[in-house]
């Protein structure tokens, strides 16, 4: 069981209608103080990890890592450029997309780093599956992000900054290749994951006379 004010902060916040359907609130009476709380309880599956090995699940998760610290540092190193596509409609609208993702990114590849070993739905959906939406995402947005480079390109408006501007496209293709990378590994964690029974409920406290 989790206090109320954790269910309504991990789980009201989510938009996803059936992760809050994994959740179902019941009153207890405190045996300490005698009040009536309102408590919300997990009734959703449970999964582990069956087939990686140690190593495997730490090879798989050391890409991720990888895939996150080189756009991370792409996303960082551009934001100082003084370039003509950090002015350029054509350019600039995509990179500045990328932060939300790669906030999500980053948060998801720590919760999956901190995943135990038996781990709920909710869990699961906020770490492993987190981590392939951002993941693709940052892999859309260096696509468009590239594309854009490329336009710039093509109708001459990089007043002399060819080569810097060929360099960024090249490393943010680099950068969107390595997230579906990250994608791909992050998926093949997440088709290892196999239900487990549910643990006992715990009993409920006996209250004080």
């Amino acid at each position: 069981m989790i206090d109320l004010r954790t269910y309504v902060n991990t789980v009201i916040g989510m938009r996803r209608k059936r992760l809050r359907q994994l959740y179902v609130l019941r009153e207890t009476t405190n045996p300490s103080t005698g009040r009536t709380e309102r408590l919300a309880v997990y009734t959703g599956a449970y999964y582990r990890f069956s087939q990686p090995t140690a190593a495997e699940r730490l090879h798989l998760l050391h890409i991720m890592d990888f895939a996150f610290a080189l756009c991370a540092a792409a996303f960082v190193g551009y934001g100082f450029m003084d370039l003509p596509s950090t002015r350029s409609y054509l350019v600039l609208p995509f990179y500045l997309a990328m932060g939300l993702p790669l906030f999500f990114w980053g948060r998801a590849i720590w919760r999956v780093w901190r995943l135990p070993p038996r781990f709920t739905q909710v869990q699961r959906e906020g770490s492993v599956r987190a981590g392939i939406r951002s993941a693709r995402g940052i892999a859309v947005l260096c696509g468009l992000f590239v594309t854009g480079e490329a336009l710039l390109l093509m109708t001459g408006q990089t007043n002399g900054s060819l080569p810097a501007e060929i360099g960024w496209a090249g490393g943010m293709a680099a950068c969107g290749a390595t997230a579906v990378w990250s994608a791909r590994a992050a998926r093949a964690l997440d088709d290892r994951a196999v239900r487990v029974p549910e643990p006992e409920p715990e009993p409920e406290p006996e209250p004080r006379h």
